[in-house]
C-alpha cells in the first residue's frame, strides 16, 4: 500500500481540521452524563464561556482556574450561576457560584483540585434558563482526590 503526496496532503488537513474543532464536540459519554446529573436534559450552546487552566499542572492539588462569561449582567440579562464540572474526580461538581447584577461581571477565579488529566466543563446558566458551557483540557503529572 502506498501513499502519494497528494493523499498525505488529505489526511493532514484532515487532521488539523479536526484539531481546532471544540473538545465540546468530543464529549464522551462520562461528560456527558455528569453534565446531564447537574442540569438535566437541557440543551448546552457551547459558545460564550471561556475556561482557563493551565494546560499542565505538576500537582492536582491546586490548580488555578478561571471561567469568563460573556454577559451584559444587566437586570434583563445576567449569569445566574456558573458550575466547573470534572470529567474524573470522585464528585463531579467541583464548585458552583452564584451572581447576580449586581456583580458586576461574569467571572470567576478559584483553585480546583484535580483527580488527573481531563477535560473540565464550565457551565454558566443564564437568568432565562438558558445554559453555556466551555472546555478546557489540563495534564495533570500528580493527580489529587486519589484514595488510598
Amino acid at each position: 500500500m502506498s501513499f502519494s503526496r497528494r493523499d498525505m496532503l488529505k489526511a493532514g488537513s484532515i487532521s488539523i481540521a479536526l484539531s481546532a474543532l471544540p473538545t465540546a464536540v468530543f464529549a464522551t459519554a462520562e461528560r456527558l452524563s455528569r453534565i446531564k446529573a447537574v442540569f438535566g436534559e437541557r440543551e448546552i450552546d457551547y459558545s460564550g464561556v471561556t475556561i482557563t487552566i493551565p494546560p499542565i499542572a505538576e500537582n492536582g492539588y491546586s490548580v488555578p482556574c478561571r471561567v469568563t462569561v460573556k454577559s451584559p449582567m444587566t437586570v434583563d440579562n445576567f449569569v445566574k450561576r456558573i458550575v466547573i464540572i470534572s470529567e474524573r474526580n470522585p464528585v463531579a461538581e467541583v464548585v458552583s457560584f452564584t451572581l447576580t447584577p449586581a456583580s458586576g461581571r461574569a467571572k470567576v477565579d478559584t483553585r480546583i483540585r484535580l483527580g488527573g488529566s481531563q477535560i473540565l466543563t464550565a457551565v454558566a446558566e443564564m437568568n432565562d434558563g438558558t445554559l453555556h458551557a466551555g472546555t478546557a483540557k489540563a495534564v495533570v503529572t500528580l493527580a489529587a482526590c486519589v484514595v488510598l
